[in-house]
C-alpha cells in the first residue's frame, strides 16, 4: 500500500502507472501466498471484514498505522492495517475522525497481542480519532525485538 507515494505532486503519469502496477502486483503476490485483502471505508463492511480477520488469528496480529503525521492526522491516523497469517483488513477513517466499532473492539481486546511498527507514534495517533480508539493487552513494537540502535525515525521501546 505505500505505493501510493508515488502519485504525490509533481509525479508524471508514468509515476501513476507504475504505482497502479506495484500495487496489482502486491496484490496477487499476496492472494498467490493465501492472504486476503479486506477493504473497510463504510460500516457495512466492518462486520464482515472483521468477523473473518477474528476467524483467522491464532494468537497475535500485525497492526499498522499511515498517515499518522502532519495536518490530516489531527483526528487520528488517515489508515489502520490489521493483519492475521492469511487475512488482511485496511480500514480508513471518516473525514470527522471515526473508526469502526469492530476496529476498536479489537484494538481493546486484552486477549489478542498487538504486534506493532513504530508502535508509540500509532498508538498516540489512533488516540487522537474521534472518540479515541483505545489498544489493550500485550502490545510489542518490532524494535523491542531487534538489536536497532536507537534513532530518532524509529519507534521508542516505551509506549
Amino acid at each position: 500500500l505505500d505505493t501510493f507515494i508515488l502519485l504525490g505532486p509533481g509525479r508524471g503519469a508514468m509515476s501513476k502507472r507504475l504505482a497502479v502496477s506495484t500495487e496489482r502486483d502486491l496484490e496477487n503476490e499476496m492472494l498467490s501466498a493465501g492472504v486476503e485483502v479486506l477493504l473497510v471505508v463504510d460500516s457495512h463492511e466492518a462486520n464482515s471484514a472483521f468477523a473473518k480477520l477474528r476467524s483467522s488469528i491464532s494468537d497475535s496480529i500485525g497492526v499498522d498505522c499511515e498517515g499518522t503525521e502532519g495536518l490530516k492526522s489531527s483526528l487520528g491516523p488517515l489508515m489502520v492495517q490489521v493483519a492475521s497469517d492469511t487475512v488482511v483488513v485496511v480500514e480508513t477513517r471518516t473525514k470527522e475522525g471515526k473508526f469502526s466499532q469492530e476496529l476498536r473492539d479489537l484494538l481493546a481486546d486484552k486477549l489478542i497481542k498487538k504486534v506493532f511498527c513504530q508502535g508509540r507514534d500509532d498508538i498516540k495517533s489512533l488516540g487522537k480519532a474521534l472518540p479515541p480508539v483505545t489498544v489493550s493487552g500485550p502490545c510489542v513494537d518490532v524494535k523491542d525485538m531487534t538489536d536497532l540502535p536507537k534513532n530518532r525515525f524509529l519507534a521508542s521501546p516505551q509506549f
